[in-house]
């Protein structure tokens, strides 16, 4: 009797043990923005940015691409940078990808916002319809409005993102990827 009852015990927690929760660490994680895109207090070294790899998890949630996400950033694009303001966001915010283009790229922005157990709260996709080539840098601004139902204010989440050329498919279509934790605004 009592090994049945431990038993039940471990397969209760089991689906337990897979649910990771995400750590965004202190003050929220946030990377804290105005409404111009400046800083203005301490920043996350790790968002915002481009991200080498990703688990398992991660990746899962971009499975519909028709390209592979893992490994490193496309030789297509360099110095790629990006940021959400302000943050903490309202319902509509920018989303900037700041980056030098090597040859032609359409860029495209596929995103999905996750809390803090990874479930998906809002996905997307961001476009530009400039084709743009070789320019000393380019700085790309999307309106983003956070208004899935599910989101309450006040509350930190993940916004994953993978940039792709829309002009290419298959493995010459990825060009980056990168996370960022946005609070929404009270």
């Amino acid at each position: 009797m009592r090994t049945r009852f431990f038993g039940y015990l471990l397969l209760l927690a089991l689906p337990l043990a897979g649910c990771e929760k995400l750590d965004f660490g202190d003050d929220g994680g946030i990377t804290r923005t105005d409404a111009q895109g400046r800083t203005t207090g301490r920043t996350d070294s790790s968002e915002w940015t481009t991200d080498l790899s990703w688990d398992k998890q991660e990746r899962e949630l971009f499975k519909d691409l028709s390209f592979a996400i893992d490994g490193p950033n496309s030789p297509r694009l360099s110095n790629a940078r990006f940021v959400l303001y302000p943050n903490p966001a309202p319902k509509f915010a920018n989303f900037a990808a700041d980056f030098q283009p090597n040859g032609p790229v359409r860029p495209r922005i596929r995103y999905v916002l996750v809390d803090k157990r990874y479930r998906v709260m809002q996905t997307g996709t961001l476009r530009s319809e400039n084709s743009v080539s070789g320019a000393a840098g380019l700085l790309l601004d999307f309106a983003l409005v956070l208004d899935a139902p599910k989101l309450d204010k006040g509350k930190t989440y993940r916004l994953y993102y993978v940039m792709y050329n829309e002009e290419h498919s298959g493995a010459l279509g990825y060009l980056c990827k990168g996370h960022g934790d946005v609070e929404l605004a009270k």
